[in-house]
């Protein structure tokens, strides 16, 4: 078997595993927590960007509907 399949078969296997899914314990978000806590302000930057980017991905055709039924003499 070529590296890809095996790959894929890993893939696989990993999706399609019954594992016994467990919530996160207050430990484990807990540990997140104080493990991120040096990173907040990096974080909020990161959180607020990609908000910002999202709203301009669903705004820009909105805003391309808008404009072209205000000017109905333009051309696609």
């Amino acid at each position: 078997m070529d590296m890809e399949g095996t790959a894929w078969t890993s893939l696989y296997t990993a999706m399609h595993a019954h594992q016994e899914q467990r919530p996160f314990s207050r430990a484990t978000l807990r540990r997140i927590g104080l493990f991120a806590r040096p990173h907040r302000r990096r974080l909020a930057h990161f959180v607020l960007l990609s908000v910002i980017t999202a709203v301009l991905v669903v705004a820009t055709p909105v805003l391309g509907v808008s404009v072209r039924a205000v000017s109905p003499g333009t051309r696609d």
